[in-house]
């Protein structure tokens, strides 16, 4: 329950703005028309499943109803942004920008452009996350795994290298950071579901 969560955040001192949690939760509707949800906005960003003919689907119809000027942003951990965006008349709106999981706790989040997203989107969608106290790391291009997943995959094969030459054993029922033997190692990355990350690149793993 989002105003659950935000009185929470507001209870631990860690709510950000300058509204009180109720008068933020009070700003939050929801909509089932595309049309309601997407009309005149500034900023759009789309969080459907990873999948290619999906996202493809949904922009689309936003692609229909936005004007020049609103930024369209996916939260795609994994799919390159040209292929979403390469049919859209408003592609060089289009920017992923890939949040780490969750959010609010973890800043960090990658504004990877297309070939076609223009200067202006790119620091427009900088400026913003700035502005509700993320972190935006800006790629120079697209590439397959962005910044954050390389590293974790990385960092996940050098681990299965470790396990498979007996440096380290894997966990066993129980959770392998706990630290009860000091020798057990837990895998994971920012969403906890390593490998691979939400369907992503399975060649990064090997």
């Amino acid at each position: 329950d989002i105003r659950e969560e935000l009185l929470q955040f507001e209870e631990a001192g860690t709510l950000r703005g300058k509204l009180t949690a109720s008068a933020q939760a009070d700003m939050i509707s929801g909509t089932d028309s595309l049309e309601t949800c997407v009309k005149g906005a500034k900023y759009i960003q789309e969080c459907v499943p990873e999948s290619l003919e999906l996202k493809r689907k949904v922009w689309g119809g936003i692609d229909k109803l936005v004007d020049d000027k609103t930024i369209l942003a996916s939260s795609t951990s994994c799919i390159v942004p040209s292929k979403i965006s390469d049919f859209m008349k408003h592609k060089a709106q289009f920017i992923v920008a890939h949040p780490c999981n969750p959010p609010y706790h973890t800043p960090m989040v990658e504004l990877v452009p297309a070939p076609w997203t223009s200067e202006e989107v790119r620091a427009g969608t900088r400026a913003l996350m700035q502005e509700v106290g993320q972190g935006p790391v800006s790629l120079s291009r697209e590439l397959p795994g962005f910044v954050l997943n390389r590293m974790q995959y990385s960092i996940l094969n050098e681990c299965w290298r470790l396990i498979r030459d007996g440096i380290v054993s894997p966990p066993g029922p129980g959770r392998g950071d706990e630290g009860r033997d000091g020798d057990e190692v837990r895998l994971h990355g920012s969403d906890g579901d390593h490998p691979p990350q939400r369907g992503g690149d399975p060649e990064l793993l090997r």
